[in-house]
């Protein structure tokens, strides 16, 4: 057992032998292990690093460790190490570099390929997590948070998904809280055949080495045993010291099968009502950001498949075994992002829409589908960006949240006049407006019950110099017949050029 610090005195061997154990030789599995302990966790990556020492391990199975420790390790730094039998030989020393920037990963991943020859690679990613997200915890920021640099490995810009080289891993085994969430999995398509990982909080003392290292042996006869048997153990200490946890393997080739589950569940919550899409969300297990112990109805992430689960659904078939404890005997292992505040969603639309499962998915529209009630009934300010281009002013609305179906309508009044009023299902619009004085108001309705939200527009009012714009709009309504500013007539359906002032314009 794991409990009590156990110092990182680690054995170094004589250069004399060094060299001829370390390199040279081709394994069939070689294990690079990740440390992110430069913040509080850095005691505790010396107590892992002293039981991957003693621990036993199969002969064929390498084990290259980064280890970057901040204040509270007994040798802070960051070191590349290779265990052999119950010794850490220390390769390298780096000072202290920021495991928290994506390109140390991508560093250690490359170095381990270069300098390692293996049949095939596992990685161990080791630190804080809180999924894709960002939390106002400093330790609890995507993952990989660095204390000493203030950074951390983002998922949602594509920062971890740019880290891991394609097709180098057969597994990758998540050592952090929170990272069995769907759209982690989702980032990491391409990057190994399997994951291992929580949708829920891990314990700071985290995965048994000592178990992991004494079933190595069993990855050269069956990989999937192996994972499985790491989810089990994982489980099975902590319920024996009475800690409520979960863990989960996923097949991450089998993740685009799921993909029309997603897809079905998005179409079906446009014809349920919110009421029932609540119920159904209050009903289902969750994920918290405090305690393993409590069921929180409000907390941010939700366990996915007890969801789907309300509307009948079949299980997802790219989660191979999962297992749990305490509230989480029944949890059938993968999380995805749920909030049930508006407010919330505002906070982290943009960064979530940039997320590959969200582009390819659009899960966000269930999740605003469940409040549209609030949605409908709230009011906001939103900000209007102007670019000028030779096809037009584009107006947008950065901040703008809705549903993917949704219609935005823009009304643009020209001198207390309704002069356009142009919609669509994205969040900006081109105009081909004349010079002149603007407003502009922003509606959004949805097309399948005729709800509408009425959204503040700040600035609502600009001018348009011709400067600004290619176009003039010269007909005059009032005349019997249309003419443009020479005073020749025009055909509305027709476009025309117009020069005035050494201005050449199109005229509409």
């Amino acid at each position: 057992m794991k409990r009590t610090l156990k110092g990182a005195g680690f054995n170094i061997l004589p250069l004399f032998i060094f060299v001829s154990i370390v390199s040279g030789k081709c394994f069939p599995l070689t294990l690079g292990v990740y440390f992110a302990a430069d913040n509080d966790l850095a005691s505790q990556a010396d107590v892992d690093l002293e039981e991957i020492r003693t621990s036993p391990c199969c002969e064929k199975v390498n084990v290259v460790i980064f280890a970057d420790r901040g204040i509270g390790s007994t040798n802070p730094g960051t070191f590349i190490y290779v265990k052999r039998d119950t010794f850490l030989v220390q390769i390298r020393e780096f000072g202290n570099l920021d495991s928290g920037d994506p390109s140390t990963l991508n560093f250690f991943i490359r170095y381990l390929r270069d300098n390692y020859p293996s049949d095939q690679y596992g990685l161990v990613l080791w630190g804080h997590g809180t999924s894709w997200m960002k939390v106002a915890n400093p330790f609890s920021k995507s993952i990989a948070f660095d204390a000493t640099s203030g950074n951390y490995i983002d998922v949602f810009n594509g920062e971890l998904k740019w880290a891991i080289p394609d097709s180098i891993f057969s597994f990758i085994i998540m050592d952090a809280c929170l990272m069995g969430g769907i759209e982690v999995l989702w980032e990491l398509q391409g990057k190994a055949k399997y994951v291992v990982a929580s949708p829920a909080l891990v314990p700071a003392t985290g995965l048994n080495y000592r178990k992991i290292l004494m079933d190595s042996n069993s990855v050269l006869r069956s990989l999937v045993s192996f994972l499985q048997r790491v989810v089990w153990n994982y489980v099975v200490e902590y319920d024996s010291l009475d800690y409520t946890v979960s863990m989960s393997l996923y097949d991450l080739e089998r993740l685009n099968e799921s993909k029309f589950i997603i897809e079905r569940l998005v179409n079906e919550s446009y014809y349920t009502s919110s009421f029932t899409l609540m119920k159904y969300r209050l009903s289902s297990l969750t994920y918290n950001l405090y305690s393993n112990e409590v069921q929180d109805s409000f907390a941010p992430f939700v366990d996915l498949t007890d969801f789907l689960g309300k509307f009948q659904y079949e299980p997802f078939p790219f989660i191979i075994y999962s297992k749990g404890n305490g509230v989480f005997e029944s949890a059938c292992g993968v999380s995805a992002y749920f909030p049930l505040s508006l407010l919330q969603i505002r906070e982290n639309y943009v960064k979530y829409r940039k997320l590959a499962f969200e582009r390819e998915t659009h899960f966000l529209d269930v999740v605003i589908n469940t409040i549209r009630d609030e949605y409908f009934s709230s009011v906001d300010t939103l900000i209007a960006e102007r670019r000028y281009g030779k096809r037009g002013i584009e107006v947008s609305f950065p901040g703008l949240v809705k549903a993917s179906r949704w219609n935005n309508s823009l009304l643009v009044y020209k001198d207390n006049f309704l002069r356009d009023s142009v919609t669509t299902v994205l969040s900006y619009f081109l105009l081909k407006l004349a010079p002149g004085n603007y407003r502009i108001e922003l509606r959004v309705f949805s097309p399948l019950d005729g709800r509408l939200a009425y959204f503040a527009v700040f600035p609502d009012t600009f001018v348009l110099e011709e400067s600004d714009t290619p176009y003039y709009n010269s007909v005059v309504d009032s005349l019997p017949e249309a003419l443009d500013i020479t005073g020749r007539k025009v055909r509305r359906e027709g476009r025309n050029i117009l020069f005035r002032n050494r201005r050449k314009y199109l005229v509409f």
